[in-house]
């Protein structure tokens, strides 16, 4: 389904449709989807989370659009690679929020990660994708927060298809 996204995404762009647009219409979709079941199996929509439900949002949205941004410009390759960065950091926010110094085998695995991604996209950047690859990189940093946001949810007891459905849509 990601690769789906990302083809369309690319060949959406291509037409001329902006990174908003491709993201309201991708997120459009899948909110009356999610709505539809929703009202079917006559699912609760209000959440007694909504700061958790917005925090969210905001990270997934943001992310995706960044995300977009950077499959429109650079090949989709470059741009799933950036954005699955999202794990490295991850990792990362996870131990720091322990409030503990990382193991040394975290640093070397993180920094490893880090190595891989330069190793796979050195040869393909160049001085004019400079910007639409940190905006790919920033989409993998943003991913993080939501996947944080999620914990949070979970941790609140709130249900899966509700957080889906205040995400603007199923992610695939």
């Amino acid at each position: 389904c990601f690769s789906l996204m990302g083809v369309f995404v690319k060949i959406g762009a291509q037409r001329g449709f902006t990174a908003a647009e491709l993201v309201f219409y991708r997120s459009a979709f899948g909110l009356i989807v999610i709505a539809a079941i929703a009202l079917r199996y006559r699912l609760p929509l209000q959440t007694p989370h909504p700061r958790a439900q917005l925090s969210r949002s905001v990270f997934g949205l943001v992310s995706l659009f960044l995300y977009s941004y950077c499959l429109a410009l650079l090949p989709i390759a470059t741009a799933v690679t950036l954005n699955y960065t999202s794990p490295i950091f991850l990792a990362l926010v996870l131990a720091f929020s322990k409030h503990e110094r990382p193991s040394w085998q975290l640093v070397a695995c993180t920094l490893g990660g880090f190595a891989g991604v330069l190793l796979l996209l050195r040869p393909t950047i160049t001085a004019d994708q400079v910007f639409p690859a940190l905006c790919g990189l920033a989409s993998g940093v943003l991913a993080t927060g939501a996947y944080m946001s999620i914990r949070r949810l979970g941790e609140l007891g709130e249900p899966d298809w509700r957080v889906v459905f205040y995400r603007g849509g199923p992610v695939c």
